[in-house]
């Protein structure tokens, strides 16, 4: 599942957080807040880090 948060400008600094509570993921970007359902219901998580990922034949829009 995914929904936009907002509309962000290339070249600006933005505070982002990712929470966990409960059964949902917290997204703030900039004191805008969206909760999204979490499946799992374990205490903790398992995964990995892609950071900004930009894959295949795809760059980075701008230097990063």
């Amino acid at each position: 599942m995914s929904t936009e948060i907002t509309t962000i400008a290339i070249g600006s600094e933005y505070n982002c957080s990712i929470k966990l509570n409960g059964n949902k993921y917290i997204f703030t970007v900039n004191y805008i807040t969206v909760d999204i359902p979490r499946a799992s219901t374990t205490a903790t998580a398992k995964g990995y880090k892609l950071y900004p990922y930009f894959g295949g034949a795809e760059t980075a829009p701008h230097d990063i």
